[in-house]
Order: structure tokens, then sequence, then C-alpha cells
């Protein structure tokens, strides 16, 4: 713990939280099976899920969207259609870069400005996101590509997850009309198949998204306009997929709020360290592949520079110990001489 908090300075820097976080706590497979397991299966693997979600926090995440709009949604008997209803709660402004993102570790704030239009980013819709599904008994998860953030609710009609981008407010549909996972939407754009955008926000703020979204897209042999190269679902950005291994937004939550008072990227190692924050899985694949290697790279060098502020924290000590030794020695030297008796 010593040792973590003299690296506070240095985790300070968000960049620098996100390659630990990605080299250190990220666990790396090229196969997408235990991942997409159904969600009762998830539970019974490690998958960490809030043993109950504080009621208080419910209630203030509601009152700040609307008094009863939980309530109203939980009433929906279809997921998706509920899952959208959530997204609209709170994305109802244009989904542009906004300032303050990660602002606060309070749910209810930041889904109260989020809903106004104030501040957030990518991360702070999925936690809210995740918040708001759980809150209504509803799973769902964050997943994070290269270059963005977004989530997946387990639809237990369809009986599968479904990707849904609740900041630009959009699910994606295959060709026969069923909601794509991220992972099929991720082989869409990097195999040209073709998908839909369901865009699902009252029209003029759809427009505005989808816009937004699709401003540097082309279309593919006059059959589908593809996202490669949008800087959200570019195919660098989707070559790799991280889930963190849970969906327990309260606890860590909480631990986030009692850890303040430290630069938030140490709260967030802390929590890491302490099992509270989960582990990540991330599928890859070929194009990812050297990307792994550098993210293995950080790691490597992470560790050596724990080392080596291990060695010199010891070093310290055993300096430090030399020292006391040696001023304990002397006084009783000094005695000894003051008490002998005279020469001659």
């Amino acid at each position: 713990m010593a040792i973590l908090l003299l690296l506070a300075g240095y985790l300070g820097n968000k960049i620098a939280y996100v390659a630990v976080r990605d080299a250190i706590f990220t666990d790396y497979t090229s196969d997408p099976g235990a991942v997409y397991a159904d969600y009762p299966a998830l539970s019974t693997s490690g998958f960490r899920v809030d043993r109950a979600e504080s009621p208080r926090a419910v209630h203030q995440i509601d009152a700040a969207l609307g008094a009863g709009s939980l309530a109203r949604l939980r009433t929906l008997g279809d997921d998706t259609e509920r899952a959208k209803g959530l997204a609209r709660l709170v994305a109802r402004h244009p989904a542009v870069p906004r300032t303050g993102c990660g602002f606060t570790d309070d749910l209810a704030e930041k889904a109260r400005d989020l809903a106004n239009g104030a501040r957030g980013c990518c991360s702070d819709f999925t936690q809210v996101f995740v918040a708001l599904a759980t809150a209504v008994g509803m799973p769902a998860r964050e997943v994070t590509s290269n270059s963005h953030g977004f989530n997946e609710f387990y639809d237990r009609g369809l009986k599968k997850w479904v990707f849904i981008d609740a900041q630009f407010g959009f699910i994606v549909r295959g060709e026969d009309g069923v909601p794509l996972s991220a992972l099929a939407f991720r082989d869409a754009v990097l195999q040209y198949h073709p998908f839909q955008l369901e865009f699902f926000q009252e029209a003029a703020l759809a427009a505005v998204n989808r816009a937004t979204v699709e401003k540097n897209a082309f279309e593919m042999d006059g059959r589908q306009v593809q996202l490669s190269r949008t800087p959200y679902y570019s195919p660098e950005g989707l070559a790799m997929l991280a889930f963190p291994w849970g969906n327990n937004v309260f606890e860590a939550t909480e631990l986030n709020l009692r850890l303040r008072l430290l630069p938030k990227p140490a709260a967030r190692l802390i929590s890491h360290l302490g099992g509270v924050r989960p582990r990540y899985v991330a599928i890859v694949d070929g194009p990812a592949t050297s990307e792994v290697w550098k993210r293995r790279l950080v790691a490597v060098g992470f560790y050596a520079l724990l080392a080596s502020l291990g060695a010199w924290t010891i070093q310290l000590w055993l300096g430090w110990r030399r020292a006391v030794a040696k001023r304990r020695a002397e006084p009783a030297e000094d005695s000894r001489l003051s008490t002998a008796p005279p020469q001659g």
C-alpha cells in the first residue's frame, strides 16, 4: 500500500491508469464463449454482482431523472424496449464531446448532469446505464473498445446479450432484424457484413446522433454504410473488446466515495487490488495481437518500477535501522569511558 501511495502522483494521470489497468488487470482470450455465456451462468463463474443495490442511491437516481421514471420502466416486459427507455432517460441531449469525464463518483449526480446535458463522457453513460438496469432488475454490463465505451444488456426473451450505446442512443440489428451483441456488431464491421443502426431517440436528437456516429462513414459496394473510419466504431477501435468481469457499480461507487481524497486513478487502482473493481476479460484476434504485446510491455515496466521502488524502500529502511543502532551504541560507549578509573 505504501508503494501504491508513492505512485499516486504518477497515477494521477488517467491515461497512465488506463495503461496500467489494461496491462495488469486484464486477461486476454480469443475464445468469446465464456464471455458470452448466459447471465445465470456468468453469475456462477466469478462475475461480480452487487449483493443488493443501495435503495437510497436508487431513490436519488430516480429523483434526479424524474420521480417515478424507473417504476414506469419496470412495467415493460420487453427487455430491449426497457433498455432503450433507460437510455432515453439519461441521454436527452446531442451526444457531443463534453467536459468533465468521470467528474464524480456519485451516481445520482452523474445521472442528473448527463440528463441535463451538462457534462460527461462514454464511461459516465455506461456506469449510469448499468446502475439503472440493475435498479429495474435487468442484467447489464459495460463494454470498452480501443476508442469508446458502451453497454450490453441481457435480453431474457431473446436469451442473449444485446449491444446498446446509451450515449448516442442506438442498437444494431442484423439482416434478420434481431438485435446484435457487441461482439456480433464488431464482427460485422470487421468483416463488412450488413447491419442496420437503429437510433431510438426522438427524431431531431436521433438525426444529430446518427450524423455524429456516421460522419466519416462510406458506402461499401453500394450495399451498406460501414463505420470503418469513425473514431468510435472503426475496425481499429473495435479490434479489441474488454468486459469488466462484474457489474457491481453500487459497491464500487461506495468504495470510490470513501477514497475520494485520493487522486481518482489511485483510488481505482486500490479498488482493483481489493477485488471490488473487477478484472477485465478482453476478446482479441489477429489485428489486436501487437496491441496486447504493447500492454504486456507496460505490465513488465510497471512491475519493474514496483520492484525498483521496493528495493529502494528496503535500502532506506535498512539504512535507517543501521543509523538507529549506531546512535544507540554511542551513548553506551561514552558512559563506559566516563566511569573508567583514572590512570596513574
